[in-house]
């Protein structure tokens, strides 16, 4: 017996810009018959390209629900698990698992997710690697084209995403960061925080409430308290509402996202913004915190990591991440602390390499975030491509498309 893929997805599923992939590609399996890794699997398999262009074998699998229509409370459909499914890439006959997929909107490392979210990564995934060859005008390692880039400001940008609760041991951390940094000489450190309590007096005074970094070296307070001992989730999750400029009427809604922008020449740090951060100084000198002793990033360890044996850096990479995680950019004082489950850790890199900005955000929020920008790079994908010439008949719709979406908005506002 097989179960189209289709039956299990939603009626409103809309595929990604340019996704060659159909649902109706991707063929039922039953992991009894496969064998391999897919013993005790069941799901669906396809082939297709990988981001480099090379073709691939994907998979849509479930490890925990062996029947099709055995019943998966909690979730969505009656019979399924819906949510509870893994995607990765195999190879081999019998296949073996080569690469777990990230999850393209919760950035959970080998996460688990909808069947709507894995047919919408592996589509996304081959037409990607459908559009390896058509190379951007901006593109090009000779003198020409990097004299071309320079004269219009064209630089090198990227952004990482990842889900902090997907990087269980310092390990983990240290080279996802790691990974994220190349090309850059921004580097990082890492402690648990294990205890620093609200309300006492040399906390109030210097490090419970969150702060900003000026570029001129100010460091204002937020209204804004942190405590270990606060419940992780709500913390992150909450919005602080204040009155701005001394006014009743006008008020402010604030988010727990804290963001370090740093300016580099080289390995030195030249300028730093930051936002809702503690102090990395005040941290050490006055929370209980237990101080990761491996760098991530660029620079020289620290010194006691020369001193560590094989034995004893294999073990610092395989301890867990505690619950509340302090990311310290060497070279300021900005010092991002978040609850590891309930964040999502954002790193953008540009100028080349010379600015790296992180920015922490929470987990449910920012997954929303990451569905609605799908959802709007699919719907406008020919409007931001830059190979499409949009005829004059597309760009009328799309203006009175995007009129018509401004309207229905401000109707809600007024509302």
């Amino acid at each position: 017996m097989t179960f189209p893929i289709t039956d299990f997805m939603s009626d409103d599923y809309a595929p990604p810009y340019r996704a060659a992939l159909r649902p109706t590609d991707f063929e039922f399996f039953d992991g009894s018959d496969v064998g391999g890794d897919f013993a005790g699997y069941w799901g669906w398999r396809v082939r297709g390209l990988a981001r480099d262009g090379s073709p691939c074998d994907y998979v849509i699998a479930n490890a925990y629900c062996f029947d099709p229509f055995e019943d998966d409370p909690g979730t969505e459909h009656p019979h399924f698990g819906l949510r509870r499914m893994e995607s990765m890439i195999v190879s081999g006959e019998p296949p073996v698992f080569a690469e777990r997929l990230q999850h393209p909107f919760t950035r959970e490392l080998e996460g688990e997710g909808a069947v709507d979210d894995w047919v919408w990564e592996i589509q996304s995934r081959d037409a990607e690697g459908r559009d390896h060859g058509r190379q951007s005008r901006w593109a090009g390692d000779d003198l020409e084209s990097m004299v071309g880039r320079a004269e219009w400001g064209i630089v090198a940008y990227s952004t990482h995403e990842v889900s902090l609760r997907s990087l269980w041991t310092r390990g983990d951390l240290r080279r996802w960061f790691t990974s994220a940094l190349a090309g850059t000489q921004v580097s990082v450190e890492f402690a648990d925080v294990t205890r620093m309590p609200a309300f006492e007096s040399r906390f109030v005074s210097t490090g419970a409430f969150l702060r900003d970094i000026l570029p001129d070296g100010a460091v204002p307070y937020r209204p804004i308290l942190m405590s270990t001992e606060f419940d992780r989730q709500e913390w992150m999750a909450q919005r602080v509402s204040f009155a701005r400029d001394g006014g009743d009427a006008l008020h402010s809604i604030d988010e727990i996202e804290p963001i370090v922008w740093t300016n580099m020449s080289g390995s030195e740090v030249l300028s730093c913004w930051a936002t809702k951060v503690l102090l990395w100084s005040e941290l050490v000198a006055d929370a209980e915190i237990d101080r990761h002793p491996q760098v991530a990033g660029t620079a020289v360890q620290a010194p006691q990591v020369s001193d560590m044996s094989p034995a004893a850096r294999d073990a610092d990479d395989a301890t867990s991440v505690g619950e509340w995680l302090a990311i310290h950019v060497i070279g300021t004082d900005a010092a991002i602390v978040v609850p590891t489950a309930y964040t999502l850790l954002e790193a953008k890199v540009d100028n080349d390499g010379a600015t790296v900005t992180f920015s922490a955000h929470e987990s449910g929020r920012r997954t929303v975030r990451n569905r609605r920008r799908a959802r709007f790079e699919a719907e406008w994908g020919e409007w931001l491509d830059e190979h499409v010439t949009l005829t004059d008949e597309q760009i009328d719709v799309g203006i009175a498309r995007a009129e018509a979406i401004f309207r229905d908005a401000l109707a809600k506002e007024e509302k």
